[in-house]
């Protein structure tokens, strides 16, 4: 209940804190909202700004007056020419020179100024840019030589600039054309600018006027929200002094703040003495008074938390007479006026953990006596099957002496008899070794396959005898393993016994094979159906318990103890396997078997064979 306790602390509950979180991301959303209109406000006044010098840059190069200046000077350059064609004297070469250089110029600047660099681009503007420069360049150089030489080129200069006057005409038509283009795609793109801007801008003023309401509602709601919690912590303090669990409230140097009523009945100090007093030394007993101090003291360096948030522990407390006693407890962190304190809450378990003792003793009593009875249906067994052997030795030397046909008749049934006991004594046996604990004997190289084998050759007289056909098959990659082959073997006689036992005129199918489980574990699974009478529905969860028989008559057709199927789990249980049953009655049963047995490579030479 991490809470801050104690009069003038303020109680938060979680529902509070939720509405809290809402109004304050509603805020934040708001907040964020304008401060992105403000910065695209920015970005808008930014770009008009720059578009705005750059028109006025474009305006004071004059662009178009140059680019038409040039057709002008290009017809003063011909008049020069002609000039100089009718009056070859020095100040009309000189004037015609100095008009060359002006053309010249003015033709160098539309090739090299950044001011044309995107016409430059179009190929209208570069076609006859590239020309005229070809032509200055070449002109460049006549006009360059002296009079004389210069008068003898007059015919090739009047013959190059027959086309370099209509380039001079294209450039300034083709820039007039292109800056007025550009100038009209700009004025657009502010007035598009100067859109935006105004509409971000009443965006804006929107977007303040509902932070303005927002902050209002939120304002609001806190008044409201100030008055429940109020009412709240008065419910809750309530609460906190009638509970039946004590409740300390303690801050960062151990000293109890709030004692409630339930800890002055579970420890024996009034709330008086409590208040102030180191907690440690009020309630804790001393072998756990150090190692709390230590604890409290890495929380305070280094934040670690132990028991702090972790839940429910069981500790010792100590009443006020010296009384140690069991407790559960758990410690959570709060904020109040004075800080950080700690929140424990406490009760008394003394009732719970004595009845959990006579719990556990009765266990124990009840394990030790199954043991002892585990232990004496061994020794029992054990000491029955002495006698057992002793006489069915001496049935076995007795049938060697001459007989007449009533007493050879009569050694028989008592041979049968006495085999059927000894076999029911082996599988008490069994049982009791299994429950006494008895571990099983290390895992030993065999060939699964010859055992599968040898159980179902062993049997199949037994199966013939009854009208019924046993078949095995086995798909296997190779057939050595570890594991428990004597287990493995009693198991599968077993299983396959009782196939044939309640099976007449039918079939017995043994199948091996590998499987993959659930859990990606590959495992070796043994099946084994036959075609009998099937067993109930209802008998399917009680058919691997001890002594269950379901043909119960005292005129049954097959005989057993019911203990056959009840070792076959234990025993595949113990090898790590799983054994379970599918039936319909009528229609035959299939037992599994499934073992997590691990291939064997290599035998070694003193294997055991099973």
């Amino acid at each position: 209940m991490g809470v801050p306790i104690g009069e003038g602390n303020a109680v938060r509950p979680e529902t509070f804190g939720r509405s809290i979180q809402r109004s304050g991301r509603r805020r934040n959303t708001a907040l964020a909202a304008a401060l992105l209109l403000v910065v695209l406000i920015a970005v808008l006044v930014a770009q008009t700004i720059t578009r705005f010098d750059a028109l006025r840059t474009a305006s004071s190069d004059n662009l178009q007056w140059n680019l038409a200046q040039a057709e002008v000077e290009f017809l003063q350059f011909h008049t020069a020419r002609q000039a100089v064609m009718a009056d070859p004297s020095e100040p009309t070469i000189a004037r015609m020179r100095q008009r060359f250089d002006i053309f010249f110029s003015r033709v160098r600047s539309f090739s090299e100024s950044p001011l044309y660099t995107t016409i430059r681009r179009s190929e209208n503007f570069s076609a006859p840019l590239t020309r005229l420069t070809t032509f200055i360049n070449e002109t460049a150089v006549l006009i360059d030589r002296p009079d004389a030489g210069l008068l003898d080129a007059l015919p090739q200069i009047d013959a190059a600039s027959q086309t370099a006057g209509g380039d001079a005409r294209r450039l300034a038509l083709t820039g007039v054309e292109h800056f007025a283009t550009e100038a009209e795609t700009k004025r657009k793109a502010i007035l598009a600018t100067l859109w935006t801007l105004g509409l971000t801008i009443t965006a804006l003023i929107f977007a303040l006027l509902f932070l303005i309401l927002v902050i209002w509602r939120s304002n609001q709601g806190n008044i409201a929200r100030a008055r429940a919690i109020e009412v709240t912590s008065s419910r809750l303090q309530t609460m906190i002094t009638t509970s039946l669990d004590a409740i300390l409230v303690a801050d960062r140097h151990g000293k109890v703040l709030e004692f409630n009523g339930a800890a002055e009945q579970v420890f024996g100090y009034s709330q008086a003495e409590a208040i102030g007093r180191p907690m440690t030394r009020l309630i804790f007993p001393d072998h756990l008074i150090a190692a709390h101090e230590a604890g409290m003291q890495r929380y305070l360096d280094t934040g670690e938390k132990r028991l702090i948030g972790k839940g429910k522990v069981q500790l010792e407390a100590r009443r006020k007479c010296g009384e140690v006693f069991p407790v559960e407890i758990s410690i959570a962190t709060a904020e109040s006026a004075e800080g950080e304190v700690f929140v424990s809450f406490m009760h008394d378990i003394s009732d719970r953990v004595a009845a959990e003792k006579k719990l556990l003793k009765a266990r124990d009593d009840a394990l030790a006596g199954e043991r002892a009875k585990a232990r004496f249906m061994a020794v029992m067994s054990h000491e029955m099957r002495t006698p057992l052997n002793g006489l069915l030795g001496t049935m076995d030397l007795l049938s060697d002496t001459e007989l007449d046909d009533r007493q050879a008749g009569y050694l028989d049934m008592m041979d049968k008899s006495g085999r059927l006991l000894m076999h029911h004594v082996n599988d008490v046996l069994d049982i009791s070794r299994i429950e006494a604990g008895e571990k099983l004997p290390a895992s030993l190289p065999f060939d699964l396959a010859k055992i599968v084998e040898d159980v179902c050759e062993a049997q199949r007289g037994q199966a013939e005898a009854n009208g019924s056909v046993l078949r095995l098959d086995i798909h296997l990659d190779h057939s050595r393993y570890w594991g428990h082959p004597l287990r493995l073997r009693q198991v599968l006689t077993n299983l396959i016994g009782n196939a044939i036992k309640f099976t007449r005129h039918g079939e017995i199918s043994v199948d091996v094979d590998r499987v993959e489980t659930g859990n990606s574990e590959t495992m070796l699974e043994i099946r084994v159906a036959d075609t009998g009478i099937g067993i109930p529905g209802v008998d399917l969860e009680r058919i691997f318990e001890d002594f269950v028989t379901l043909d119960a008559g005292f005129d049954r057709r097959t005989e057993g103890t019911g203990l056959g199927l009840g070792i076959a789990r234990r025993m595949v249980e113990a090898m790590g396997g799983r054994i379970g049953v599918e039936s319909e009655p009528g229609e035959g049963s299939v037992f599994w078997l499934q073992l997590p047995l691990t291939p064997c490579r290599e035998v070694p030479s003193d294997s055991v064979k099973a």
